[in-house]
């Protein structure tokens, strides 16, 4: 009878260890999904301003869509302004979201904008 008893006690405290197992399982899985989830909104939050940008083909320089102004000619102006406000009156054609997405891309991309802004100077 004691050996039966032993028995079940070890099946039930199994039984607990493969229920808090699963749990312990499960709650990773929830966790990693989530991390992953949050790391692919983080990346298309970083690329917003990508909708702003077109590439000239001939030098792959970066400029804003629609224009005739490059990634370039913001960074330099904010260099000397240090004012968005100012960029803007500066540079009256773009709007505030345009300079954000040129300042932006500059930010992820500096030593590739930094090449043209060498080469140019």
């Amino acid at each position: 009878m004691r050996d039966i008893l032993i028995f079940m006690g070890l099946a039930a405290l199994l039984a607990t260890f493969n229920l808090v197992t699963a749990m312990v399982l499960t709650a990773i899985g929830i966790y990693q999904a989530d991390k992953e989830a949050r790391r692919e909104e983080e990346m298309e939050k970083k690329k917003w301003y990508m909708d702003y940008i077109v590439f000239v083909p001939y030098d792959a320089e970066p400029f804003l869509k629609g224009t005739r102004i490059s990634v370039r000619t913001v960074v330099l102006q904010m260099q000397v302004s240090n004012c968005l406000k100012e960029v803007t009156l500066v540079l009256p054609t773009l709007s505030t979201k345009q300079v954000e997405a040129a300042l932006a891309y500059y930010k992820g991309n500096k030593q590739y904008v930094d090449k043209f802004i060498r080469e140019n100077s």
